[in-house]
């Protein structure tokens, strides 16, 4: 039967949701079904009315019916296999795939520079076979090797440049109340994330930052302002986090140390509590939490409104060292940073890359000895204190 918008007494203009019964007869044919259901739609039943059998006219599939219960759905999913993608099997192997992507890049680097939603026209069948397979616009070699040779003088420029920068000022304005969110003032998401990468390096103009430091010189701004950072983040915060959540070796927690040049981490297995932090700090360990913004509300916040004014991924690390110890070997990431020193203070060393091809990596370095460090050129050598 069909239900009319009146609906059930009671409700008027009420709309049931549509389903259909389980019948205790055995044995129904599926399509027996299909005829009824045209009828009753024919019968003035528009698109939100809703259909609903009584139970002697329901279905029950036999395991038969279930095993073939696509025929049922035939004209609904039924098209034309040759327009679509087909889509992978389950259990593919991805391995092997960059290499392959790389080989291709060597083989042919015109990719780097086709549109990426190139297509050929129909009207292009014919023509000469000169054209570039990736797209309708041809791209020659000499212009590729003209774009990367204009990237490796830039980075020969930007090597020749890097160096420190140090710039101290006083700031007595009060810390930001982060419980209220201070960036978020009802601006467009990337004018917020503005603000607060002008409070991050406060001092230095962002105009004056991107334009004469980023990407050339290691950068130390100091406020003379412990209480700059406020209560965004500290060891009891740390602390809280970790018997609050359930964050785990490996996963999200790395203890390390670094003794006679030898870098080891020593982790243990699972959850990581409280008690756990406090005796390897104990033990002069350091310790390393991957992902905080995944755990604390004012590193997630910070994160995701940098990300709306970077346009990219923006993560961070918690470090926790104790006095006297260090817990990395030398090292380079494939990452920009930003060291906020929150509490304590912390002495830092920074070398110079060591070419032109080592100013923005893509990869993680591997550890370094003292040996392979002795000829690099240092631009920074100090102490980050608290809020500088």
């Amino acid at each position: 039967m069909v239900k009319r918008k009146n609906g059930s007494p009671g409700h008027k203009n009420d709309k049931k949701k549509k389903r259909i019964m389980i019948s205790s007869e055995k044995n129904a044919p599926v399509k027996a079904i299909i005829p009824k259901l045209e009828k009753e739609a024919a019968l003035g039943a528009e698109d939100d009315d809703i259909i609903e059998l009584k139970r002697e006219d329901a279905i029950e599939m036999s395991e038969d019916e279930y095993d073939n219960e696509d025929s049922f759905f035939k004209t609904s999913f039924e098209g034309d296999s040759e327009d679509g993608e087909e889509e992978p099997e389950d259990g593919i192997s991805l391995d092997g795939l960059e290499a392959e992507d790389d080989d291709d890049l060597m083989q042919d680097p015109a990719i780097l520079t086709d549109s990426i939603y190139q297509e050929n026209n129909e009207e292009d069948e014919g023509e000469s076979g000169d054209e570039h397979v990736h797209g309708g616009n041809c791209c020659s070699s000499s212009k590729v090797d003209s774009v990367l040779t204009d990237i490796k003088v830039f980075e020969q420029t930007l090597f020749k440049d890097n160096g420190f920068f140090e710039y101290q000022c006083s700031l007595s304005e009060p810390p930001v109340n982060w419980v209220k969110m201070p960036f978020s003032q009802k601006l467009d998401s990337v004018t917020e994330g503005q603000n607060a990468f002008e409070w991050m390096i406060k001092g230095i103009p962002v105009s004056d930052f991107l334009t004469e430091m980023y990407g050339k010189k290691c950068v130390h701004v100091k406020r003379s302002n412990q209480y700059y950072y406020g209560s965004f983040f500290s060891t009891d915060s740390f602390m809280k986090m970790l018997d609050s959540n359930t964050c785990e070796f490996g996963k999200n927690i790395n203890f390390a140390t670094y003794v006679d040049g030898v870098r080891k981490t020593p982790n243990g297995k699972g959850r990581v509590t409280s008690n756990d932090a406090k005796k390897a700090l104990k033990s002069k360990m350091s310790i390393q939490c991957i992902n905080p913004q995944s755990f604390n509300q004012n590193i997630w916040y910070l994160c995701d409104i940098l990300q709306e004014y970077f346009q990219c991924f923006v993560g961070a690390n918690n470090y926790i060292t104790p006095f006297g110890s260090s817990g990395f070997s030398p090292h380079h990431d494939e990452i920009e940073g930003f060291l906020l020193q929150l509490e304590g203070r912390k002495f830092w060393r920074v070398w110079a890359p060591s070419d032109a091809d080592s100013m923005f990596p893509i990869y993680s370095s591997e550890n370094f000895n003292e040996e392979q460090m002795k000829d690099r050129k240092p631009v920074f050598s100090g102490w980050l204190e608290q809020g500088l």
